[in-house]
């Protein structure tokens, strides 16, 4: 039903901590690469693929150990830690058990060889610049959160939760507080309205009122009416639309 009802409703600006559940307004597109750059996906060392390209536990190769470097050489490698930039001139990462050092000279051996790119997470390869996180309309769920975190976005633009007002009409119905002998007096209890506001309550995008139990008096109807379509984008009424006499709603 809410599917097919048009309705004007305005935006708001949202913390994405208060925005799950909530109905994106506008597309959110990612305004960087993420990763934002080229980075190890392991504990290692940086080095330069093509210079390990023969390194086997029988044939370590030997490289140069710089210490944290930001930029390498084909002779030389250097420590990284998982997420870390990945230095110039590095293009793969050897994991700390593929190698082993003498701290005295300063060098790593390498004892595997590894192609380019071997444990490296590509700038761009989770969310590429440009990239819909998620486009108008859409439901937000965690993942999206998530990812609109890791973008640098705080609060968005969302629709403001829908408005929905719920009245139960008929002489005959009565509230389950009052237990099973509204059976034993010839009355109905009020079952349709708790299945329609526990279904709205749902969805944290909608916020719902319920405005009682309405005899069946097209006055009193049409006076709950009134105020309920002023205070809601939707509203529900439950029972007093059938044929019969009693059912008066349509005339109030």
């Amino acid at each position: 039903m809410l599917k097919a009802t048009k309705i004007d409703v305005e935006p708001i600006y949202e913390d994405i901590d208060n925005a799950l559940g909530m109905i994106v307004y506008e597309d959110i597109t990612s305004p960087i690469n993420i990763p934002p750059y080229d980075r190890s996906a392991v504990d290692g060392y940086a080095v330069c693929s093509d210079a390990v390209t023969s390194a086997s536990p029988s044939n370590p190769i030997p490289l140069i150990l710089k210490d944290r470097a930001n930029e390498i050489n084909c002779s030389e490698a250097t420590p990284v830690s998982t997420g870390d930039r990945l230095p110039l001139g590095a293009d793969a990462v050897v994991m700390v058990e593929d190698t082993y050092t003498d701290n005295i000279r300063k060098v790593v051996y390498v004892t595997r060889s590894v192609s380019k790119y071997f444990n490296v997470s590509r700038a761009g390869e989770d969310i590429r610049h440009g990239d819909i996180i998620a486009e108008r309309g859409r439901l937000l769920r965690p993942w999206h959160i998530a990812a609109i975190a890791a973008i640098g976005l705080r609060k968005i633009k969302l629709f403001k939760p829908i408005r929905v007002g719920v009245i139960t009409i008929g002489s005959e119905i009565r509230d389950s507080a009052e237990g099973i002998k509204v059976y034993e007096e010839g009355g109905v209890i009020d079952v349709t309205s708790k299945l329609i506001l526990a279904s709205l309550k749902e969805y944290r995008f909608i916020t719902s009122k319920w405005y009682g139990i309405v005899p069946d008096d097209a006055g009193k109807i049409a006076e709950i009416l009134r105020q309920s379509l002023m205070e809601n984008d939707i509203v529900i009424t439950s029972g007093g639309t059938g044929p019969g006499n009693y059912d008066v709603t349509f005339n109030a």
